[in-house]
């Protein structure tokens, strides 16, 4: 929904998509998250994992057991380019949006520790699916007003 919602306001969108080797059973990937795992097996090119030509970086993922999932984790240690860009990311669980603050740090020291600067963040909780479209075009007039 985000890479649309850029695409509608007539900026390019490259979604690179985080590929699992082999995609793992809810109790395993859950006890990868727990164990904080860097270091999945991908099955992404190394062109997926070149973010230099980027002028933004929006990423993020699901939480499993209460932990920044263990892709996109390995996906942020593996990109190269993301020194000093611009960045939104966004997490989908089953949380109150209200519960999520930790989680939304947790991203974020993440992010930011990989050289990028996050500037806006959203929050995916099916506890709020009915408004995803509105949550997502609220997010990237947020991330798109920082050019200006």
């Amino acid at each position: 929904m985000v890479a649309e919602e850029v695409r509608r306001r007539g900026h390019e969108a490259n979604l690179v998509r985080i590929k699992h080797v082999k995609r793992p059973g809810f109790l395993k990937a859950a006890r990868m998250s727990i164990k904080q795992l860097e270091d999945v097996e991908l099955n992404n090119v190394e062109a997926d994992l070149d973010m230099s030509s980027a002028d933004m970086v929006v990423i993020g993922g699901p939480i499993f057991a209460g932990n920044v999932n263990p892709f996109t984790r390995t996906f942020l240690t593996r990109a190269k380019g993301l020194e000093g860009k611009p960045a939104g990311i966004f997490i989908c669980c089953s949380s109150q949006p209200d519960d999520t603050i930790e989680y939304i740090e947790m991203l974020t020291k993440m992010a930011n520790d990989r050289g990028l600067q996050v500037k806006g963040s959203l929050v995916g909780s099916t506890k709020v699916k009915d408004q995803y479209a509105q949550l997502s075009k609220a997010f990237v007039e947020e991330l798109l007003t920082l050019d200006t």
